[in-house]
C-alpha cells in the first residue's frame, strides 16, 4: 500500500476553490498543479459539494430522518438526492493523455446544528455509474466545525474523505482513500481606494 502526500494552498472566492500545491511529500513543489499529481486527488470538499447540494437548480430532494449524535453534538439528520440532471456529481478518471468524465446521480445524509442550522456532517454515495467507466466506486465525507479566524469564530471543514474503487480489468480493483485536513485558515480582504486627480 503506497501513501501520497501534498500540501496545498486553498483559497476560495467567486464561489470557486483553487489550489496552489506548496509541497509534494517532503519536497518543495514548484510547477505541480492539483491536475498533474499522481494518484487519485478530489477538490470540491471546500465549498462546492455544499453549494451545489442545496442550490435550488440542483432539483435535490430533502428528507427528514430526525434527531441523531454526532461527535457528542445532539444534530437532526437529512437524507437527500440529486438527479443526474441538473445537478450531479463530475468524476473524472485520467490515466496519462487518456481522461474520461462523467456525471452521475448521488445520494447521502447532512447532520444539521439545530441550534445555529449550520453544517455539521455532509456524507454522499455516487449512483449509477455507466459499467464501462473504470472508477465503479465513489463516496465521500466532510466533518465541519468552529474554526477561529482573527478571532471570530466560523463554520469551516475541518475534515474530509473520499474513497474510490477503480476497477483494473484483468489486474483486480484498487481501493484508494483521500484523506484532507483543513489548517490554518486565514481570511483575506482587500480594500481599494481611488483617488481623485
Amino acid at each position: 500500500m503506497g501513501v501520497d502526500n501534498f500540501v496545498a494552498e486553498l483559497t476560495y472566492c467567486d464561489k470557486k476553490e483553487h489550489y496552489k500545491i506548496l509541497t509534494v511529500g517532503s519536497n518543495a513543489a514548484t510547477d505541480s498543479t492539483i491536475e498533474n499529481l499522481s494518484g487519485t486527488t478530489s477538490t470540491g470538499e471546500f465549498g462546492t459539494a455544499m453549494r451545489s447540494l442545496f442550490d435550488p437548480a440542483a432539483n435535490t430532494s430533502f428528507r427528514l430522518e430526525g434527531r441523531a449524535q454526532f461527535n457528542g453534538r445532539e444534530t437532526v439528520r437529512i437524507g437527500y438526492q440529486v438527479p443526474r440532471t441538473p445537478g450531479g456529481r463530475t468524476i473524472t478518471h485520467k490515466v496519462r493523455n487518456n481522461k474520461q468524465t462523467i456525471v452521475t446521480a448521488y445520494r447521502g445524509r447532512c447532520w444539521i446544528d439545530p441550534n445555529s442550522f449550520q453544517l455539521v456532517r455532509l456524507e454522499y454515495k455516487v449512483l449509477d455509474i455507466p459499467k464501462k467507466f473504470p472508477i465503479i466506486q465513489s463516496d465521500g465525507t466532510t466533518d465541519y466545525d468552529l474554526a477561529e479566524i482573527e478571532g471570530k469564530k466560523y463554520w469551516l471543514p475541518i475534515r474530509a474523505e473520499v474513497l474510490l474503487t477503480v476497477d483494473l480489468e484483468d489486474r483486480g480493483r484498487l481501493h484508494t482513500r483521500n484523506v484532507i485536513d483543513f489548517k490554518q485558515y486565514r481570511k483575506f480582504e482587500a480594500e481599494v481606494r481611488i483617488a481623485p486627480d
